[in-house]
């Protein structure tokens, strides 16, 4: 984007860098209320953050009306960011708690336009608020995944149905990109663990198939399950962790807590799958491949951007395992 003009009695302001602050604004302070885990501060806090969107905001507008000439782009984020300061309500008039709830519920969609008027700026991210359901589908299916490899299917099983699933997910992604009903249709199935932004994206759940055909192909053994129960459990960790309690900001709008968090609870996670499925591992062996996997698949999310980190973490958490067990 162009730079922006001079205001009074301050230097240039760049409207790339005044449209990123006031989008990471808006999105610390939606994830804020998420799921309102705020003490009884709640409302003064949420007064005080509006303020630095609204300032924000108005660092944008002025960056915009000083350009010489504006395009299609320029047009998209103006029209962004006066829907989103419309919607900031004037100080005094949020009164209790309740009120909160409303004012997420209205910014979020008028996020989600910004963020897609700002695709170019990789610290700009899609709001992904608290879906328990999503995370509890995650969890289970890579779980699943993991035991079925275990159990279920033969090596060569694995693959032949991986092979099919990875069919399915991405005939699905052609239907939906052909013809608009079928997008719709499907959206509104699995509404209950999709976000929103996904209708216009490949889903996060073809990403998640396509990677476990990955595990299958090159190592449906302790390193593969080991991988996939990273991915199931460690990432929905440090999203609610992240969420919560995420305040030490890192890359691509990951925290220092939520990755810890993933890092930590994956491996824990891994390790213990393997005990119960791998006697032949001892405890610090199991810990070993756990924590390769848990840490390589955090490292992936964290510096995951452009590509789904369900397909990045399982692949860099399945590598990082097998060479433990190589090594053993």
């Amino acid at each position: 984007m162009q730079a922006g003009t001079l205001t009074p009695n301050s230097g240039p302001i760049d409207l790339a860098a005044a449209a990123r602050d006031f989008a990471i604004e808006i999105r610390g302070f939606l994830h804020g209320l998420d799921g309102l885990a705020l003490g009884d501060d709640a409302v003064a806090w949420a007064q005080a953050a509006l303020e630095r969107v609204r300032s924000c905001g108005r660092a944008v507008q002025v960056a915009l009306d000083g350009l010489s000439d504006t395009g299609p782009a320029e047009e998209r984020l103006r029209r962004a960011v006066l829907g989103l300061l419309e919607l900031i309500p004037e100080p005094g008039q949020i009164r209790a708690r309740e009120d909160l709830g409303r004012i997420r519920e209205a910014m979020s969609p008028a996020y989600a336009a910004l963020a897609q008027a700002l695709t170019s700026e990789p610290d700009v991210q899609h709001l992904r608020p608290s879906n328990y359901a999503r995370n509890a589908f995650h969890i289970g299916m890579g779980v699943s995944a993991a035991l079925a490899f275990e159990h279920v299917f033969t090596p060569d099983g694995a693959r032949l149905a991986c092979v099919f699933m990875l069919v399915w997910a991405w005939s699905m992604e052609v239907s939906r990109a052909l013809w608009p009903r079928v997008n719709a249709l499907l959206m509104w199935a699995f509404q209950w663990v999709s976000h929103p932004h996904e209708a216009a994206r490949v889903n996060s759940a073809t990403w998640y198939v396509t990677a476990v055909f990955f595990v299958a192909l090159v190592s449906p053994n302790a390193a593969g399950v080991a991988a996939l129960v990273v991915l199931s459990v460690g990432d929905p960790v440090a999203a609610l962790i992240g969420r919560r309690y995420g305040r030490t900001r890192l890359l691509n709008g990951r925290s220092l807590e939520g990755t810890t968090a993933f890092a930590v609870v994956g491996g824990l996670a891994a390790m213990l799958f393997l005990l119960l499925h791998h006697p032949e591992l001892s405890i610090g062996q199991a810990a070993l491949v756990g924590g390769a996997a848990s840490v390589a698949g955090a490292l992936a999310e964290l510096f995951t951007r452009r590509l789904d980190d369900n397909l990045t973490i399982p692949v860099a958490a399945t590598l990082a395992a097998m060479v433990p067990l190589a090594w053993m």
